[in-house]
């Protein structure tokens, strides 16, 4: 016997067909209660009202037919006096010859034939065991036929003596009233939905721009209001972050002039091991300074533009690729895969990552970029190198700057003096992605190294 569906199993069946989006929701939530309404009104009108106004009319019908019977009992003459004054037709076929009239009514009519419900009650107020009900040819009349003392008795009655013929008004009113309710419904629902949807745009672009222009609050008291404080956090965000930048900016700049001080007094000093130290130590200074002047202008404001994904991962390999010829560079992209970035900051965010890939690279660095599945407006980059790796434990600290770990000697002097050595690569890398809306992290990858990955808004299939 096979087991029911857990609850698991049927949540997650539901989801699936289940609207994501808010206005989808919001519909159904509408439609549901309209849809269960109308279906009790129907139940009401079909099951109460017109099974009473049914009875009725064959109660009426049956007595009409009782009494043109008895009339013709005794005044058989009088046939068409009593069929003229009943608004019926009485009719005597031949019982051997009779042959009820088929039910075949044209057009749209023919899907709809009598009810066994009425032909049974009609028969129970008749007094008769059998009755054939049928419609005429063109639907105006109904035939009923049955057997009476031996003889074969139809009785010819308009359908509407019987049979509703408002009932299809009655529903197509409740029909089109209810589709008017919908569309005003989905009317209203679209307008409150899109004042959330541009306040969830609007704070996209925030949170790649710290700037959004052309957005006003709009929709209701609620929203307006969510918009209106998301508006002045917008505010006091970038007039910190200026403050930030111009902070930052007047300090390295201030290092600069005690810097080439002590940088010229070194140069007078005689030739000694103590000396190589100290233009060492303050060349490291000097390019601490110099890091951070680049951070801070890296983070300014730059215009994006639609760039092809391929292009430029294959020109960030073309510039590293001379700087170890032994390590193997490969490349995987999935197709057409384009998105919205800022050229000069993913240049500089994917020199970084390549040059610290192929520092730390025995052999091989691997460079792949496809579009996430479940989210097809955003794409995944990752960096693999066969490298030794970070331990699982250091990898959220090697994304904070100045962290530092060698994991292999110095190859020549110069190589101290690099971004990568004084940790601010990947710190500088994760910032240039957050900037831009996305994201980066590190874990183990499948060639031994270590796998940096990034997720970055990609311009929709759609679009």
């Amino acid at each position: 016997m096979p087991l029911p569906p857990s609850p698991v199993t049927l949540r997650k069946g539901l989801k699936r067909f289940w609207p994501r989006g808010l206005l989808g929701r919001a519909f159904i939530l509408v439609i549901l209660p309209l849809a269960l309404g109308q279906a009790f009104f129907v139940y009401l009108f079909y099951e109460r009202l017109y099974t009473e106004i049914s009875g009725r009319a064959i109660e009426q019908l049956a007595s009409e037919i009782h009494l043109a019977l008895d009339l013709l009992d005794r005044r058989p003459s009088d046939l068409e006096i009593i069929n003229d004054t009943l608004l019926l037709e009485v009719r005597f076929p031949d019982r051997a010859d009779y042959i009820p009239p088929a039910d075949s009514p044209s057009g749209w009519r023919s899907r709809f034939p009598v009810p066994d419900s009425l032909r049974a009650a009609l028969a129970r107020e008749l007094g008769v065991s059998a009755l054939s009900l049928r419609r005429s040819p063109d639907n105006r009349h109904l035939h009923i036929g049955f057997a009476r003392g031996g003889e074969a008795v139809e009785v010819v009655v308009p359908r509407k003596h019987l049979l509703s013929s408002t009932w299809h008004v009655i529903v197509l009113w409740v029909v089109i009233l209810s589709l008017v309710l919908l569309c005003a419904a989905l009317i209203f629902l679209r307008n409150q939905v899109r004042a959330l949807a541009n306040l969830s745009v609007s704070a996209e672009r925030f949170g790649r721009d710290t700037e959004v222009k052309n957005f006003r609050p709009e929709g209701a008291y609620e929203v307006r209001k969510t918009a209106r404080a998301f508006i002045r956090m917008q505010e006091r965000i970038a007039h910190q972050e200026r403050k930030r930048k111009d902070l930052l900016m007047g300090i390295a700049h201030d290092l600069r002039t005690p810097l080439a001080r002590i940088r010229l007094q070194t140069r007078m000093l005689p030739l000694s091991r103590e000396k190589e130290m100290l233009e060492r130590e303050v060349g490291v200074l000097d390019q601490l300074v110099s890091e951070h002047i680049s951070q801070v202008r890296g983070s300014e404001k730059e215009s994006y533009r639609s760039l092809e994904v391929k292009r430029v991962l294959a020109d960030a390999m073309r510039r590293v690729s001379g700087s170890r010829p032994e390590v193997a560079l490969s490349l995987l992209c999935d197709s057409g895969l384009r998105a919205e970035l800022r050229p000069a900051a993913t240049e500089r965010c994917l020199q970084n990552l390549l040059d610290n890939a192929l520092r730390h690279a025995r052999s091989r660095v691997c460079l792949r970029a496809r579009r996430l599945e479940r989210e097809p407006d955003r794409m995944e980059i990752t960096v693999d190198d066969d490298g030794p790796g970070i331990p699982e434990g250091e990898r959220e600290a090697a994304l904070q700057p100045f962290f530092t770990r060698s994991r292999r000697p110095l190859r020549s002097s110069s190589e101290g003096l690099s971004s990568a050595h004084l940790g601010l690569g990947l710190a500088i890398a994760r910032d240039l992605v957050i900037e831009q809306g996305g994201d980066l992290t590190l874990e183990g990858a499948d060639i031994g190294g270590l796998r940096v990955r990034l997720q970055l808004p990609a311009i929709s299939v759609d679009n």
